[in-house]
């Protein structure tokens, strides 16, 4: 695609574009240790069993989360337009958000929340932000539900849903979450991903 020579503005719209694309697929191919574990040392589950005994390399456990609360900016997907776009748009948006700063203060941990789905409008919410804490403000705050939850490696929330069916478990569809360890660079060193069971 050609751009128009003395338009500058389209030009670096369109080149920031192109990058947060990259970044983007960069930040969803990275991997994981020697073990096949997420680099995400501080979220330790309170309990680990594997959700079916078939291989010893399985791909699923089964852990025990408390509720918690997540505080941060909220976006509404429309899933029958491109996500990839919409989904890079809102993390922007939350870089060059006030939230960017308190990164440091919540282990560089951001929190991926999907939740409110949609069947009949093809919508779902996305929230990104932090653990809730009492003294900060938030725009909007989402509650994870106590419960089991199905621990995803090397898969997203939207490509855990869309796989359901050949998951063990059935799914509660409410508020799947991932979970992403930022470098002081804002750009993501592991993900992984929990789905709440019924």
């Amino acid at each position: 695609m050609a751009l128009p020579r003395r338009n500058i503005g389209l030009r670096i719209l369109y080149s920031i574009s192109m990058l947060g694309m990259f970044g983007f697929l960069f930040w969803q191919s990275l991997p994981l240790d020697a073990n096949g574990n997420p680099l995400l040392a501080s979220e330790k589950p309170s309990v680990v069993r594997p959700a079916t005994a078939t291989t010893p390399e399985q791909r699923y456990q089964t852990v025990k989360h408390d509720t918690r609360k997540v505080g941060g900016i909220t976006i509404t997907l429309d899933l029958r337009e491109n996500l990839n776009s919409q989904i890079d748009q809102h993390w922007l948006d939350f870089a060059h958000s006030p939230l960017a700063a308190d990164l440091p203060l919540h282990n560089q941990q951001v929190y991926a929340v999907y939740h409110n789905y949609d069947e009949q409008r093809a919508t779902v919410q996305l929230t990104l932000g932090f653990v809730h804490t009492r003294d900060q403000q938030y725009s909007s705050v989402v509650t994870l539900a106590a419960g089991r939850y199905l621990k995803l490696q090397r898969t997203s929330v939207l490509e855990g849903w869309q796989q359901a069916e050949t998951l063990p478990g059935v799914l509660r569809f409410q508020a799947d979450y991932e979970i992403y360890q930022l470098d002081p660079d804002f750009q993501p060193e592991s993900q992984i991903t929990f789905l709440a069971l019924k």
